[in-house]
């Protein structure tokens, strides 16, 4: 492992402290701290699983989530954690999962747990694919049809080509994964 480079803070709305790369020599620490760096590091990994639940078994099913990523070697974000995709499957997986929880809100029936609620989801995208994938395509390429109309309406000022005040967000950095959500 050697050595590990972290970002840590970040002056934005999750952090109030400047932004710090920090190298640690991982070899180099005493076995100790290794050992309680990895036990930590686990322990908080795995309780994230459980961030969000309502009930015991969406605490459980959290937990058996991330033991399944640990042994599948699974680190990505979960679907839309990043915001929109260019992938018309993942946008219309995403849109399928938005019908069916607006489908129960309408409805006024809680949703159930995260396990039924993602089967109802998959098949209701079975059943409606061809449809949601056409959807999808259209809003990505209406979004890009958009980005690139407003790109060369303003040349290299991107807030100009926004249609935003030019010292709107000098000072906001892009907001950074916290370490360890992307499995770095």
């Amino acid at each position: 492992m050697a050595q590990v480079v972290l970002t840590i803070g970040g002056e934005s709305k999750k952090s109030k402290w400047a932004k710090r790369e920090v190298s640690v020599d991982w070899d180099k620490l005493p076995a100790a701290s290794q050992d309680f760096v990895k036990r930590y590091g686990l322990k908080q990994y795995i309780a994230d699983g459980m961030a969000g639940a309502t009930t015991q078994a969406e605490a459980n099913e959290g937990i058996d989530d991330r033991l399944r990523k640990l042994k599948e070697a699974d680190f990505k974000r979960s679907v839309g954690d990043r915001g929109p995709t260019n992938d018309p499957n993942v946008l219309a997986r995403q849109m399928a999962m938005t019908v069916v929880k607006d489908t129960f809100k309408e409805k006024n029936i809680a949703l159930p747990e995260k396990s039924k609620l993602q089967s109802i989801a998959d098949a209701y995208f079975t059943k409606n694919e061809k449809d949601l994938v056409k959807e999808a395509t259209r809003q990505i390429e209406n979004r890009k049809k958009l980005a690139q109309a407003a790109a060369e309406a303003a040349g290299d000022d991107i807030m100009a080509a926004l249609g935003l005040d030019p010292e709107a967000g000098k000072d906001d950095e892009p907001d950074e994964a916290e370490d360890g959500e992307d499995g770095e």
